[in-house]
Order: C-alpha cells, then structure tokens, then sequence
C-alpha cells in the first residue's frame, strides 16, 4: 500500500532523473491527476524545464549567430592581408585601400564585442539604481553621438527636469543606441527629433527619424539579437543587429517598455517609456 501511495513520486523522481539525457528539454515529465500536491509539483517542474528549453535555445542560437558575425571580418582580415603580401609592395594604392578596409573591419569587430558585452553586463547586473535626470542624460548622448557635420538636422524637445531611477550608464546607452541608429538610416537634409515628456506617472522618450522606414513584416523582429532588416546595408554601414536589441533589454532592465512605429517612406518612430521618479532617492 505504501508503494502504491508513493508510485506517483517516485514516477516523478524517475522523470526528473531522466531529464539530463534530454537534448533540448522539451519533454515534459508526467503529471500525476492526484495527490494534488504532486500535480502542482510536476506542473512546476514542467513550467521550470520549458523556460530552461528556451533559454538554451537563446543561448545556442546567440552563439551561432556571433561566431558568424565574428568570421565574417576575420575572412576580410585573411582576403586583405593576403592582397598585401601579394600586391602591397608594388601598388600602393592596393596597400593604402587594404589598410582602410582592415580599419573599417577591426572597428566593426570593436563594436560587436564591445555590444556583446554590454548584453552579458545587462544579463547580470544587480539593479542598484538611484534618480537620475533623463535629460541630462540625452544631452550627454548627443554630444557623445551626434555628428553635426551630417547635415542631418536635429530637433530637441524636453520637459525641465524628467527623473527616472536607473543606471545612467545603461540609460545613455539606450539613447545613444537610438539617436546612432536614427542618424545611420538618414541622409543629408532630413530631420531627427527627440522628445522628452511626463506622461500618467511615467516618462515618454521618442526618437523620430525621417528616414526609409522599416516594412510592417519586419518591425516585430527589429529587436532580436542579430537581425538586419537590410543586411547587406547594415553591415556596410558598421551595423552589427545587436543595438535595438541591446536598447531592449537595457529599458527592461528598467520596468520599462520600447516600441516601433514606422512606415515605408516616412520614417521611423522608437517610443521608450519608463516609471517616473521624483527628484529625491
């Protein structure tokens, strides 16, 4: 009688033994109808090995996806080098072209590891924030980012005084990820705006471009790590697809939200809204 009174936890125990010859956690242990107390046990042993699934999922896929983006200019490093063994000491102008795309893909590869690691400080920071002013913050940005030799023109908006509790460290790099990104999809003569408002106990930043737009197919995917609506643009414009995904994680970090709206042709919209603070700590 005892045995049979046991048989459902032990078939769990049996099941969770079972687990670490699993691939990829996506089969369920068996979820025993009673006692109740074992029913809610499986379940939540269940809920537990799906989220486990995914976040290895996520980690096989984001391995993939920068070991590619790592070879990429390591190729172009080998194809570069190569042509300068073999042309460089004749034709300068073969050595002085090489040299500048070597230069171009060594600071791509900077700023893909320097993304990479902002992503892995993002996934373990303990979230020791104080009241920081977010305008502050946004000028700073701006004068960090923005080219003002772009000819692009760009238009402040701000409310006095707009605090948040946050890093200010990840913070600007929010608008700093936005305001690049805006800036990198414009051309000369268009506008850049950047607004700054307090909005039902939270904070309203919008950075609007008026540059191609991005297809209605591809806004839900802009903010995954690696994706490229234009690829081969991006890349040959210094892109890595890792910033809005960055951008995404680190307003998160925050309880707060970002979102897209654009359209082909018109431009793009990025919204991020944040929980209000007052002044004091």
């Amino acid at each position: 009688m005892t045995k049979r009174k046991l048989q459902p936890l032990l078939s769990i125990i049996h099941s969770v033994k079972k687990v670490k010859s699993y691939a990829d956690l996506k089969e369920p242990i068996a979820v025993p109808d009673t006692p109740k107390e074992l029913n809610d046990l499986a379940e939540s042993i269940n809920i537990l090995l799906h989220r486990l699934g995914k976040q290895l999922e996520r980690e096989k896929s984001f391995i993939a996806n920068a070991s590619h983006e790592l070879r990429t200019p390591l190729t172009s490093f080998n194809g570069y080098i190569n042509l300068i063994k073999r042309w460089g000491k004749d034709q300068p102008d073969v050595l002085e072209t090489s040299i500048a795309a070597l230069d171009s893909e060594n600071n791509r590869m900077k700023r893909l590891l320097d993304q990479l690691m902002t992503l892995a400080k993002s996934e373990q920071i303990e979230t020791q924030f104080k009241t920081v002013d977010l305008v502050d913050i946004c000028k700073a940005a701006i004068q960090h980012v923005w080219n003002s030799e772009s000819g692009i023109e760009l238009v402040e908006n701000y409310e006095n005084h707009v605090f948040v509790k946050g890093d200010e460290g990840f913070l600007s790099q929010v608008v700093i990820i936005l305001l690049d990104n805006a800036q990198r999809y414009s051309s000369e003569g268009d506008t850049v705006k950047i607004q700054l408002r307090h909005s039902d106990g939270h904070v309203k930043m919008s950075i609007a471009d008026s540059g191609p737009g991005i297809p209605l197919e591809d806004q839900e995917r802009v903010f995954e790590r690696f994706y490229r609506v234009d690829k081969g643009r991006s890349r040959e414009m210094g892109g890595t697809g890792l910033g809005l995904a960055i951008a995404k994680e680190l307003v998160e970090l925050h309880g707060g939200e970002i979102s897209l709206e654009s359209e082909l042709g018109e431009g793009s919209t990025f919204r991020v809204l944040l929980p209000m603070s007052k002044k004091t700590n």
